[in-house]
């Protein structure tokens, strides 16, 4: 005996599934499909969409960039990466964090070969508006300090250097 194939939405699939009737699997199985292409392409695209940006913000939020390291004089490419994570690991105990790195690799070549002891900068990994956004803020600083007043940048904002311990102290509570 050959059931109707249930009506193409959640609640009616549902209902079918939950019923006393055991259904017959094949028309089940028909059902299933055709919700499944019921639903919309562009609902697809959304979706995946979205998930590679959680995933992409994700690993954002637990990267930094370490700029200014010397680049490593080793012939074998394992030689280099081996002398990067070293390197990077050092730092990281250094600063007392009991985090191991995950992946490490070099984005652009030191092309600074002159200096002896190289300004070594870490910064969270950002987005490209990000990373525009901090360059203004940078900018915006300039400006200030050009006009006499001793303003940091901390924590995504210009405050004024006296003021960074309550500002501190703010935004722990």
């Amino acid at each position: 005996i050959m059931k109707r194939a249930p009506q193409l939405s959640p609640s009616s699939l549902r209902n079918e599934l939950e019923s006393d009737v055991v259904p017959d699997p094949s028309s089940l199985i028909r059902a299933i499909g055709q919700y499944l292409e019921s639903v919309s392409e562009t609902e697809f695209a959304r979706s995946s969409v979205s998930i590679d940006d959680a995933i992409e913000r994700d690993k954002r939020e637990r990267s930094i960039v370490v700029q200014g390291l010397p680049e490593s004089c080793a012939e074998k490419a394992s030689e280099r990466v081996a002398e990067d994570l070293s390197k990077v690991t050092a730092m990281l105990d250094l600063a007392e964090l009991e985090h191991t790195p995950a992946i490490v690799f070099r984005m652009v070549p030191n092309t600074s070969a002159t200096s002896a002891h190289p300004s070594v900068y870490i910064r969270p990994s950002l987005t490209k508006e990000e990373r525009e956004a901090a360059f203004q803020l940078r900018q915006r600083r300039r400006q200030l300090l050009a006009q006499g007043k001793d303003v940091i940048v901390y924590a995504g904002e210009l405050i004024e250097r006296n003021q960074l311990k309550s500002f501190k102290k703010n935004q722990r509570s």
